[in-house]
């Protein structure tokens, strides 16, 4: 399956990128890690319109706009939030979290959707290819 786009990363003010961070810090268990990499690239060879569950779940209401990637293990849900952006629909990934619960929180939305802004308002400041390793 070829490449049907790239993934980005969000980036803080201070350079940091968040996704990569997360994923490669020492919190996470190998087999999340694993599994996001996996996921993410054959993401990357699938048309956003054929993103399909369990993989990825499209979010409404509060979290309209915004898409997440899961990972379940060991009773634990993680997740990435992302959007696809501009005329493009490029998807950039903009929170991670551990998920409690079934839902995903209004404050773990925001965190997303504040920083969906600021890559809409400064895409070269604030996305980043996403990195594999």
């Amino acid at each position: 399956m070829g490449s049907e786009f790239t993934f980005y990363d969000y980036v803080d003010d201070g350079g940091r990128n968040v996704v990569h961070d997360w994923l490669h810090g020492s919190d996470l268990p190998m087999g999340v890690k694993v599994k996001f990499t996996n996921w993410l690239q054959h993401l990357e060879g699938t048309p956003p319109g054929e993103w399909k569950r369990p993989l990825v779940d499209t979010l409404d209401g509060h979290c309209a706009g915004l898409f997440e990637v899961r990972v379940s293990h060991s009773h634990r849900q993680y997740r990435i939030l992302g959007s696809h952006m501009g005329v493009d629909r490029t998807p950039t990934l903009m929170h991670c979290f551990i998920k409690p619960d079934d839902r995903v929180s209004e404050e773990d939305c925001d965190q997303a959707l504040l920083r969906k802004a600021q890559v809409e308002g400064d895409p070269n400041k604030h996305r980043v290819e996403h990195d594999y390793g």
